[in-house]
């Protein structure tokens, strides 16, 4: 192995399970670490390469084809899962990977490495781009941003269609490569396998039992629970615990269009406030700290008739307060876009995407497979190229 990818030939690791990655007995293959590429909240990820050659095999069982990949070294990514990692988030990510493995846009895994005191999952590996880094340099163009939405809806329709939830889809869940337009879905540990647009009737329960309107929202013992996901990326319903009657999709598919908001207007911290923010606590609702300032960013976006009557689609009567200082209501995500992002607005079909993801209805949201027939991804390279130089 003697390329190193213009990285150092030995890379120094302290710790001893990573050993296993060249025992025969315990790996498949024998990788060779090359770099730290990052830490999480599970543990680390590090860049690694294998001289052995890797097989459609490694990912359909049932298929054996001919090598995904052919160059004589190959790189994939190891993430390390720490021993103190929740096991059941751990087995919930092999299980899923192994259930949506034929879906386009989800990374590959290749190779599970089980050490005396961790596990080990060895996956592709796949260039990306820094999303937050673009932002911070104001970089994200809409033409820019038009290709990443598409190929991030493609992997969440896909999924979808199989029957799987992501439930905490953010930039860094998702690995995009700008040269080739295409990038892949990672870190399926909070997955669910719930009723989606092909298989749930809105109206109903998981169960298939109608709901009358006014029982719709009424979903006691799931209302109080930690909302899933990571913080600005999080659906109203699921802040609001009002998950039992809706489609699950849609959480998936709201965290999209933060995504597409932030990429917009170049601003990360588009949903997200300071731990200091003064908002009042209704606490005749129990909607207390991190989610009531959530959702106070929520109504700050969309405006308060918008957020208001969301809620009532599901039945939930929240008491906000009708004004915090430092959060208007009047707004709109047109008002938004039109402050950060004004260029965009030439675009046949972006501002509507932007607002059919980021419905507070969830029985009104678009669905990853209606957002991707919306015109703006009907537009040519031809035609995209006339807006990449549309900074803002």
């Amino acid at each position: 192995m003697s390329q190193n990818f213009g990285l150092t030939e030995n890379y120094q690791c302290d710790d001893p399970e990573l050993a296993c990655l060249t025992d025969p007995k315990r790996a498949k293959r024998p990788y060779c670490i090359l770099k730290l590429l990052g830490h999480g909240a599970f543990g680390d990820v590090y860049l690694a390469m294998t001289s052995i050659p890797i097989y459609n095999l490694d990912y359909y069982p049932n298929k054996p084809e001919t090598p995904v990949l052919t160059s004589p070294v190959q790189l994939v990514a190891i993430k390390h899962f720490k021993e103190t990692c929740n096991l059941q988030n751990v087995q919930n990510e092999i299980k899923t990977l192994n259930h949506v493995r034929r879906c386009k846009g989800v990374a590959r895994a290749i190779d599970l490495v089980i050490g005396d005191r961790s596990v080990m999952l060895v996956m592709q590996y796949h260039p990306s781009v820094d999303f937050r880094a673009v932002c911070s340099n104001h970089a994200w163009t809409p033409a820019m941003a038009i290709k990443y939405v598409r190929s991030i809806l493609t992997a969440v329709n896909e999924i979808h269609a199989a029957g799987v939830i992501h439930r905490d889809i953010k930039p860094d869940n998702f690995l995009f490569d700008p040269e080739t337009g295409s990038g892949v879905l990672i870190d399926f540990g909070l997955a669910v396998t719930r009723p989606t647009p092909y298989t749930f009737t809105p109206g109903t329960d998981l169960q298939g039992v109608d709901l009358a309107p006014s029982d719709r929202g009424t979903a006691h013992g799931e209302k109080f629970r930690t909302a899933p996901g990571t913080a600005g990326f999080r659906a109203p319903e699921a802040l609001l615990g009002q998950m039992r009657q809706t489609s699950w999709a849609g959480l998936d598919v709201w965290s999209v269009g933060v995504m597409l908001l932030m990429m917009l207007t170049n601003r990360t911290s588009i949903m997200r406030t300071r731990a200091s923010m003064p908002i009042p606590v209704d606490e005749s609702n129990l909607i207390a700290g991190e989610h009531a300032i959530e959702l106070f960013m929520v109504r700050a976006l969309v405006g308060d008739a918008a957020f208001r009557s969301g809620l009532s689609s599901m039945g939930c009567a929240i008491a906000l307060p009708v004004k915090c200082d430092e959060l208007p209501i009047t707004t709109t995500i047109r008002d938004v876009l039109r402050a950060y992002s004004a260029s965009s607005e030439a675009i046949p079909g972006l501002w509507d995407l932007c607002e059919g993801l980021l419905t507070v209805d969830p029985f009104e949201r678009w669905s990853a497979v209606k957002a991707l027939d919306s015109s703006v991804f009907q537009l040519s390279d031809e035609e995209l190229a006339k807006f990449s130089s549309s900074r803002h």
